[in-house]
């Protein structure tokens, strides 16, 4: 009884929905929701749900709903451009500066990792890069040095020392040659130092620029030091991988070209940024456009300077003049526009950043504040039945009946498999693991405690990013979204039954998670036809871009009506 009580609640929640200015007449800009107030002297983004406030030169973090979890007590001074991720929490753990060190805090504020090292970098994969007395070494979330400090260090030539895609890029000197290589996590050599200029790993590919034979080599290399794609002679210039994508650059214009090597758009811009969700941002004459994955451009878009995008939106800056009491004044207001170069929300706000988890921090009158991401709260119209479908049948957990749009943690989407699995089973958890022979390790993950997360990996529902890093805040993409289905649907006897789907952009899955797209996209909910996950359009599967909650209800929805078909 109560499942059709709350399935009801849904369908009129979801066929009520409608714009404010749609009911009350006001203008677009006044469905802006401002969540939090303006009164901080600076704001950072949101990050694994608290963002770093300043209040009087200190430094505190607040939550969603603007209490602070950390009071202000750290340096306010603004992070710069080279200090990337300063009061930002990563893998569980925030960079914060004193006295001109570094060191890490928790998400209770305790100082776990003094501030000692004179550069620092976020974690990530478990590790993160630190540099002490002049070299580059790595450490563990406790603070112990997992890989000594013996790499060469230059604030001014050092790229991103971070870990992407299993390696990092470091550099050794050779009497007053500068050696660059890649170690994997464990300090192991993985590709040894040479003489040329490699940039860090990107989409699982890195660009080297070799001059030593005399000519200009451009090619890129794979994680195990393989040329894949050979560019020299094509191109003047190249760069990293985003998304699928490379700018490449030929007598002083730039185009995009995919991993297959394949020229998209043929260079023509004299600027143009790397793709962001599915987007590049480039400039005809003192316009700009828009161009998606085909290089199909937008119409021109009148503002004086626009970001990349973030949870499915871009900051944009317009800038007017106004001629009054014979001076001429120039304001600046900043707005946000969607994918397709339609404004929405109209500039307004004095300064603004991107969007980060839903939220943005904006600027009014000298103080800044955070605005929602305009129709969060509501589903969008293609997932209304489906999402009430799912609630009649008791599979929205409590909790997750709002913020459909939002970005899914990995956290969620492992109590929502969990979930799935006790309504479909009729048992409570602490009963399929005794029947399973399965036993709850506490340690299993050194950034959570979170007893449903312990659950699932008790289960085989999910694993860690390595190092005994599970993540629980960070979104959970839909390539690992695939592999916890295909684990649960082995859980339930659920078998792959339909036709195997073929992605346009397979070659971008990761080798782990393609066994499990595979069989996701060949588990169909009998009632709906469709399969439990699809593509995103145009044949794409976009193994990296974020779950929407709204994405993750449905499709365990469908891997349930595929489970009562086969009962």
């Amino acid at each position: 009884m109560k499942k059709w009580i709350v399935a009801l609640a849904v369908l009129l929640a979801f066929g009520t929905a409608a714009p404010a200015a749609a009911l009350t007449g006001q203008s677009p800009q006044d469905t802006v929701k401002m969540v939090i107030q303006p009164q901080y002297s600076y704001a950072f983004p949101f990050s694994e749900g608290l963002a770093a406030v300043a209040v009087d030169d200190k430094i505190g973090f607040i939550d969603r709903n603007g209490n602070f979890v950390i009071r202000p007590a750290f340096d306010g001074r603004q992070a710069s451009a080279t200090e990337n991720g300063l009061y930002m929490f990563r893998e569980g753990r925030a960079l914060f500066r004193d006295n001109g060190k570094y060191g890490y805090l928790d998400k209770r504020g305790k100082i776990v990792i003094e501030a000692k090292y004179d550069r620092a970098f976020p974690f990530q994969q478990g590790l993160a890069a630190v540099v002490k007395d002049g070299k580059l070494g790595y450490i563990d979330r406790n603070g112990n040095t997992v890989i000594p400090h013996v790499y060469h260090y230059d604030p001014l030539e050092t790229e991103n020392p971070s870990f992407q895609d299993g390696l990092a890029k470091v550099a050794t000197k050779s009497g007053n040659t500068i050696l660059y290589g890649f170690i994997d996590t464990t300090g192991k050599e993985a590709i040894p130092p040479r003489e040329w200029l490699v940039e860090p790993f990107s989409d699982g590919l890195a660009l080297v620029r070799d001059s030593s034979g005399g000519k200009l080599e451009l090619y890129y290399i794979d994680t195990a030091g393989k040329k894949v794609l050979d560019l020299t002679g094509r191109y003047s210039r190249a760069y990293g991988f985003y998304s699928g994508m490379a700018r490449v650059e030929k007598d002083g214009k730039i185009g995009y070209i995919n991993k297959n090597g394949r020229e998209i758009v043929a260079p023509s811009y004299t600027y143009a940024l790397n793709f962001s969700e599915e987007r590049a941002l480039a400039k005809i004459d003192n316009a700009y456009v828009l161009i998606d994955r085909n290089g199909k451009e937008s119409e021109r878009l009148a503002y004086s300077y626009i970001e990349k995008f973030g949870n499915g939106l871009a900051m944009v800056e317009s800038v007017t003049w106004d001629f009054s009491a014979g001076k001429l004044k120039q304001e600046r207001k900043t707005g946000y526009i969607d994918p397709a170069g339609k404004e929405v929300i109209p500039p307004q706000f004095d300064k603004g950043q991107g969007f980060s988890e839903g939220l943005a921090a904006v600027q009014i009158d000298g103080l800044w504040g955070y605005i929602a991401k305009p129709g969060l709260e509501q589903p969008s119209d293609w997932a209304k039945a489906e999402l009430a479908e799912a609630a009649a049948l008791g599979l929205i957990p409590q909790g997750m009946d709002q913020g459909f749009r939002n970005a899914m943690t990995r956290a969620e989407f492992a109590g929502l498999a969990v979930h799935l699995l006790t309504v479909a089973w009729d048992k409570p958890v602490d009963d399929m693991l005794k029947e399973r022979g399965a036993a709850v390790d506490p340690h299993a993950f050194r950034d959570t405690r979170d007893e449903t997360v312990l659950a699932a990996h008790a289960l085989g529902i999910i694993s860690g990013r390595g190092n005994g890093i599970f993540d629980p805040e960070g979104a959970i993409n839909r390539q690992e979204a695939a592999l916890m289905l295909a684990q649960t649907a082995n859980l339930l006897g659920v078998q792959p039954g339909g036709k195997t789907e073929t992605f346009a952009d397979a070659d971008e899955i990761a080798p782990w998670a393609r066994e499990a797209v595979t069989a996701v996209s060949a588990i169909f909910d009998p009632f709906k036809e469709v399969p439990v996950m699809t593509s995103t359009g145009n044949g794409r599967f976009s193994p990296k871009s974020a779950y929407e909650k709204q994405q993750a209800l449905i499709t365990v929805k469908r891997l349930y009506q595929a489970k009562r078909s086969g009962d």
